[in-house]
């Protein structure tokens, strides 16, 4: 199980955009699918979309919303999507 304890930062951003771009493109890419609900939610056990295991644990003050960037390196990155 991935634990995802922080947010990195939003596809929204320019740095982030350029990144997460070019992992999309090469298949490394996952999204976690959440409901508006679920994103007011700091503690939550879910599966990505390629079916990695994750438990996410946010800060209080943090929020989870459409292209929040959960993980990211060279290989591979995580992302949330808003159903």
């Amino acid at each position: 199980m991935l634990h995802l304890n922080q947010i990195l930062g939003n596809l929204s951003e320019a740095g982030m955009t350029e990144r997460i771009h070019r992992l999309s493109h090469d298949g490394k890419l996952e999204e976690i699918r959440l409901s508006a609900a679920d994103t007011a939610r700091k503690r939550l056990r879910v599966t990505t979309d390629k079916g990695t295991d994750c438990a996410i644990a946010i800060a209080r003050e943090s929020r989870l919303e459409n292209g929040s960037v959960l993980f990211l390196e060279d290989g591979r990155a995580i992302i949330v999507r808003m159903l």
